[in-house]
């Protein structure tokens, strides 16, 4: 079976037991080809790690820790690889031995890569919560997904159809997570099914989440190249537009009220917010909505209702459609 750096060879400068491994429940044992889980150690902080193997030659990793002391994780993985990254929270510092420079991975942040090798170390700072997927394609199942397709891809060099002799220099494209990546990543991490449902629906789901990416960098290609640039106070005025929006997540944001406030029209207030967010200022509200959604149904200090009304919603009915639809499964399930 496929797999790339199992997080069975990772080892840390920290402690020789960082990671110590749950006892997989009934489900895990049935399909341990499929799904393993780590547990960070409690000695140094609280979460998990995930790893699903698919025969298709993908593996997707799913991160989900807080640590009281900087972790290090190291990999000695030195087979070529493709994959799609996204950090929900957290920075973690890459030192990858096929890059140059140290590769900072950041909040809210995707990205598109291949390296020749996956041997280097990755560095998670003490106290932020590390949150993020990391989906791994082996070299010959994404050529064949892409065919003639992969040499639209802005690589710097061209590539052959054999993964044991890929000719291609290392790459990394960043960009946002968009309102459509961080649904089916909710969807990937909360998944309600069982068994063989469970694999083909996070196999799909991790397709799709790819696609995404894909979609988002032929873009970026092909964006006009009279694409106007914000001066740095048009973009200040935007980052403090989303803290606003943020902020008042009861409260429906009035778009001519926020533009007169930022001192900007409301068309450009638009566009500017578009361009640094990637989403529209209304869009950017309901994405952060739904976000706090969760947080406070986790928290359990509020009964659902409670919880729609405080967040703004028009009722409980509502509340618990937008939650499934974003988070994969009903908030009384999520909870």
């Amino acid at each position: 079976m496929f797999c790339y750096g199992q997080v069975k060879k990772m080892h840390t400068q920290i402690k020789e037991k960082i990671f110590k491994k749950a006892s997989l429940d009934s489900r895990q044992e049935r399909f341990n080809r499929f799904g393993t889980r780590w547990k960070i150690s409690p000695e140094i902080g609280k979460g998990k790690i995930k790893t699903l193997s698919f025969k298709s030659g993908i593996q997707i990793y799913i991160y989900d820790y807080n640590t009281s002391e900087k972790l290090v994780r190291k990999s000695c993985s030195n087979f070529p690889v493709f994959g799609f990254r996204f950090c929900i929270f957290g920075n973690t510092r890459l030192d990858m031995k096929c890059l140059k420079k140290t590769l900072i991975v950041k909040d809210s942040e995707s990205g598109f890569f291949y390296f020749p090798s996956m041997e280097g170390s990755h560095e998670d700072m003490p106290g932020v919560h590390i949150y993020k997927v990391l989906i791994l394609v082996k070299p010959s199942c994404f050529l064949s997904l892409m065919e003639d397709e992969v040499y639209k891809i802005p690589m710097r060099s061209k590539i052959t159809l054999n993964d044991k002799q890929i000719m291609c220099d290392p790459f990394n494209f960043t960009g946002i997570i968009t309102p459509s990546m961080r649904m089916i990543l909710e969807q990937i991490i909360h998944c309600p099914y069982d068994g063989a449902t469970r694999r083909i629906f996070i196999e799909a789901k991790a397709m799709e989440l790819i696609a995404c990416k894909l979609d988002q960098l032929k873009s970026v290609k092909h964006k006009p190249k009279n694409h106007s640039y914000l001066k740095s106070c048009d973009m200040d005025r935007m980052q403090y537009a989303g803290e606003l929006l943020s902020k008042n997540i009861e409260t429906p944001p009035n778009m001519l009220e926020l533009a007169k406030d930022l001192g900007v029209s409301r068309s450009k207030l638009y566009n500017n917010f578009k361009q640094v967010h990637g989403i529209s200022p209304m869009e950017y509200f309901r994405l952060k909505r739904i976000e706090k959604a969760g947080v406070l149904v986790k928290n359990k200090n509020m009964n659902l209702t409670q919880i729609a009304y405080s967040l703004g919603y028009s009722n409980s009915s509502h509340f618990a459609k937008t939650f499934r639809e974003y988070f994969g499964i009903p908030p009384s399930r999520y909870r």
